[in-house]
């Protein structure tokens, strides 16, 4: 397991353990929350590269995911 740091309640800071692949530091990226589950994608790492992962954090389990995105071409 890995541990992260998390913010909960009542301004305190607790660290986690996690399981999957903990994404890389990032900013300019998008967020949201859909049925207890972060999804985080794109932004800018800290050595400049532009990201396009999308990965999704379960809050019921505290597991990260790699979201694996297909595309067909007509």
């Amino acid at each position: 397991m890995k541990k992260i740091i998390s913010f909960l309640e009542r301004n305190v800071w607790y660290l986690i353990e996690v399981e999957g692949e903990i994404p890389t530091a990032r900013y300019s990226h998008v967020s949201f929350m859909l049925n207890n589950v972060l999804y985080v994608h794109g932004g800018i790492s800290s050595s400049g590269e532009v990201l396009s992962s999308i990965f999704a954090f379960d809050f019921g389990d505290f597991r990260f995911f790699f979201l694996y995105l297909f595309s067909s071409k007509h």
